[in-house]
């Protein structure tokens, strides 16, 4: 798999880029992971998963029913690639309150493997779950029992009590109540802080997602969403809530975005090269960098490949 953080520095402008994605047909209503339709968010509601369209307005098909059956006696879901056997990859993971359950394009598959916690979120080839009131997280790569990674001593009992993995390995954790955002490495160790502002103080339940480098979160006082900037957040209300329960999403694109005059493109796939494309009040020339992974980059000025 092909892992990759580009950018495109200018010394006069902010250089928006444009990331083209060519993907094949997915099969309906599994989690699509890259190009149209990768920035839905998934919870449950009822006797059902839920998809979120947050680029689109809140109307009678958004949010929709997703076709998949929902697991029995699921509480917690996310999207992971397929990290247990046969079926589709990326795909949903559920826990019950005790294992982990992944739909293999048919039924929902138990693993016999305990989650540790019921608010998982997914990436790099892992699942993560947390248990909001002692700030433990637990970690699966599929291959027997989740174990205890790391306990957040300052999260306890805060929330939301979710969290969210990025295609790096890493996961994010949102504490609302002391207004920060963090990520931590795969082997829980705290790499980057945001501080947040804006957002209604919560404890206990709701979702987070991060799509693009958009957060968003359900919690005290309804559904918030709000961009990172620099190392800061500005949470803004949506006037809505999705209910209590945690968001599924697919995993974030690696680290987060840059400050300064840097626009940042993240990729994780694999497949023929894609064409990035700057636009903007350019003056100066525009240079290509890969900043992590393992992408080569051909051609200049306001278009190169990425393979």
């Amino acid at each position: 798999m092909t892992k990759a953080l580009l950018r495109s520095l200018s010394s006069c402008s902010v250089v928006t880029i444009l990331l083209l994605l060519v993907c094949g047909p997915a099969k309906a209503q599994l989690p699509v992971c890259t190009g149209p339709g990768s920035g839905l968010i998934y919870y449950l509601s009822g006797n059902n998963i839920m998809q979120w369209d947050p680029t689109l307005p809140f109307s009678t098909t958004n949010p929709s029913i997703n076709s998949i059956p929902y697991p029995p006696g699921a509480i917690g879901l996310a999207v992971s690639d397929n990290i247990n056997g046969p079926g589709p990859s990326p795909t949903f993971y559920a826990v019950d309150g005790s294992n982990y359950y992944y739909w293999d394009g048919v039924t929902w598959v138990n693993t016999g493997h305990t989650a540790g916690a019921v608010n998982p979120g997914a990436g790099g080839g892992f699942c993560y779950s947390l248990i909001g009131s002692s700030g433990e997280v637990y970690k699966y790569n599929g291959t027997g029992n989740a174990t205890l990674l790391v306990t957040i001593p300052d999260f306890q009992g805060q929330g939301p009590y979710d969290l969210v993995g990025d295609c790096e390995g890493n996961f994010y954790l949102l504490n609302t109540t002391a207004n920060w955002l963090r990520k931590y490495n795969s082997a829980g160790v705290l790499v980057q802080t945001w501080t947040t502002s804006g957002g209604q103080i919560g404890s206990a339940g709701g979702g987070m997602a991060i799509i693009g480098n958009m957060v968003y979160y359900d919690g005290t006082g309804g559904l918030w969403s709000g961009p990172m900037v620099g190392s800061t957040i500005t949470f803004t209300n949506l006037g809505t809530s999705l209910g209590p329960s945690d968001f599924a999403s697919c995993s974030l694109g690696g680290s987060a975005p840059q400050t300064g005059i840097n626009d940042t493109v993240y990729y994780c796939g694999k497949g023929p090269g894609i064409d990035l494309v700057s636009s903007g009040n350019e003056i100066d020339t525009i240079s290509w960098v890969v900043a992590s992974g393992d992408a080569v980059l051909t051609g200049a000025g306001d278009t190169v490949t990425a393979t």
